[in-house]
């Protein structure tokens, strides 16, 4: 096993400490929101348990390197008081992500190491298409009301 570039170790922990936070947030607010709307509360828990595999892939890449994973991170700021306040915290967790990600996709490449570059890519496509999912969300809200869109999922 190879010794890991140190600037890449630290992305790969950095991005890992945002994929514990963001597990938290959305399993947190699945759980708070599946009483009233059991299909949403399943689409954050769905959500949660894809941010896992995100943290698992970034796991193995410091496992390759015969580096420890770490675990700590910030506490998430789940918003219980209204779902558009939900939606507007994902936002701007999803895009902090994805500046994250495209930033340790470009210092990998500069380092030479393009495996890790790879997966930092794909964890980017993912936080790419969620805030397209929560824009789209966000507009179907503006077009047909929260109620009507809330009743979807009921």
């Amino acid at each position: 096993m190879p010794a890991g570039n140190p600037a890449v170790i630290d992305a790969l922990r950095s991005s890992l400490r945002l994929h514990w936070e963001a597990i938290e947030f959305y399993s947190a607010y699945a759980a708070w929101i599946r009483p009233q709307y059991p299909k949403l509360g399943t689409k954050y828990a769905t959500e949660s348990a894809e941010e896992r595999g995100h943290a698992e892939a970034l796991l193995d890449r410091l496992r390759f390197f015969r580096e420890p994973g770490v675990f700590d991170h910030a506490d998430p700021s789940v918003p219980t008081e209204g779902f558009e306040s939900f939606l507007a915290s994902a936002l701007t967790m999803e895009t902090a992500a994805a500046a994250v990600e495209e930033a340790n996709v470009l210092l990998c490449r500069e380092q030479g190491d393009e495996r890790s570059a790879l997966v930092f890519a794909e964890l980017l496509a993912g936080s790419q298409a969620s805030i397209l999912e929560i824009e789209a969300a966000t507009d179907n809200i503006r077009e047909i009301g929260l109620d009507n869109y809330l009743a979807a999922f009921l």
